[in-house]
């Protein structure tokens, strides 16, 4: 006779890609200069990270330009 476990197979969980974006990237997608959008970044008025370079994500600036800060 065979025995069967009761142990649940494991879930799997979906890992969430997060998109980078550079300034070009960011001053395409709210229709702005580049200038401006440093002027933002200076500002702290946009989330941006900087760790060599100015970056953003994608999923952040989204959520700024829905909450009608762009």
């Amino acid at each position: 006779m065979r025995k069967t476990s009761n142990v649940k197979s494991e879930q799997k969980i979906p890992l969430i890609e997060i998109q980078i974006l550079d300034v070009d990237d960011v001053a395409k997608l709210i229709k702005k200069s580049k200038d401006h959008v440093y002027r933002l970044t200076s500002q702290k008025k946009i989330p941006h990270y900087k760790r060599g370079t100015l970056y953003f994500k994608l999923h952040e600036i989204l959520d700024w330009i829905d909450k009608g800060a762009a």
